[in-house]
């Protein structure tokens, strides 16, 4: 799988959150852990509790927070071991490396939830296309037994 730029993953980022997100100095602007939360949960909705994300704060303990109510939404989709070898700690930080990595990784599963939404939407069709149904759209009801 081909690897985003840093220059892809800004403009990915501004997109996802409607929030300008600079090329340089990504990593500052993502080091509290609000994009990361925001961003999955703008790929997988209703994974992460936005509510308990403080968008606002750069004191370190707060974005540790963040990061375990970002754990927490990984860990609901089932995918937490995509995070696993990430230092939190790093992160909060701001540490390149480890930025870049958590934002791959975020970019490379949005293909993976997009094709997730498919597949519900082809079973959900699944399940309702044998119905008979009158001309009125409406279901046929079946007649009851004398």
């Amino acid at each position: 799988m081909q690897r985003a730029s840093r220059k892809d993953l800004s403009q990915w980022l501004t997109q996802l959150s409607g929030k300008s997100v600079p090329t340089n100095g990504m990593e500052k602007h993502c080091s509290n852990g609000s994009m990361y939360c925001s961003a999955l949960e703008s790929i997988f909705p209703g994974t992460v509790d936005m509510r308990k994300v403080n968008e606002q704060s750069h004191a370190e303990a707060d974005a540790l927070a963040n990061m375990r109510v970002l754990q927490a939404g990984f860990e609901k989709i089932n995918m937490q071991d995509k995070i696993a070898a990430i230092d939190p700690t790093a992160l909060a930080h701001g540490q390149p490396i480890a930025t870049m990595e958590l934002l791959q990784t975020l970019h490379s599963i949005q293909p993976t939830a997009r094709r997730r939404e498919q597949l519900h939407r082809h079973r959900h069709r699944q399940r309702h296309r044998h119905r008979p149904q009158h001309s009125n759209g409406l279901p046929r009801l079946q007649p009851l037994p004398n």
